[in-house]
């Protein structure tokens, strides 16, 4: 994983623990934020993503982040878990999307089929 998104992880995972005193426990936004970060990543390796479309997916997972950080800040209610979610479901589509839109990288996608080869 990429420095960025290995502290995206840990902050999203940092910021998981000092919310068990908050209305909305935000497991499930951070195991989903987890979750779509793993998957943007894999798709990036195997080359069903460009690298425009790499940094725009992670660009929504940093937004969606902020919304977290902000929910955090004064404690989450339920409009903004509500918020939360509804940006990750829309996030989720996009990655769906643009991992099967037909634009590969080429060069990515070759050396991923080709790895077990030698």
């Amino acid at each position: 994983m990429t420095r960025f998104t290995t502290a995206l992880l840990t902050t999203a995972l940092i910021l998981a623990g000092g919310s068990t005193s908050f209305a909305h426990d935000l497991y499930n936004v951070n195991r989903t934020q987890a979750e779509q970060i793993q998957a943007i990543d894999q798709a990036r390796r195997t080359g069903q993503l460009t690298r425009y479309e790499y940094n725009q997916l992670m660009a929504e997972q940093a937004r969606i982040a902020r919304l977290e950080q902000e929910a955090l800040a004064d404690g989450v209610t339920g409009r903004e878990y509500r918020e939360i979610r509804a940006a990750q479901q829309a996030a989720g589509a996009h990655i769906y999307q643009e991992s099967h839109n037909g634009r590969v990288n080429y060069w990515r996608a070759w050396k991923w089929n080709n790895a077990n080869r030698y």
